[in-house]
């Protein structure tokens, strides 16, 4: 993120809802047996607001299908 710092965008804030650093206490977290967490991630949102946009996904991040809605 270090290389980013100030020019966050849409797409790269989608990398970071969908990332599995740290797991299993990471951003995007998927129920697991080997893990003691039981919980996960059910969807996420990113809102532009200087541009009114929305974009969504129900699910995980990293393989969910987001959606764009113009607000």
């Amino acid at each position: 993120m270090d290389a980013s710092w100030g020019a966050l965008s849409v797409a790269s804030i989608k990398r970071i809802l969908a990332d599995h650093s740290n797991f299993p206490r990471s951003v995007c977290k998927h129920h697991a047996p080997e893990s003691d967490l039981d919980y996960g991630t059910i969807g996420s949102v990113v809102i532009d607001v200087t541009d009114r946009l929305l974009w969504a996904c129900a699910g995980n991040p990293c393989r969910a299908v987001w959606r764009e809605v113009r607000l």
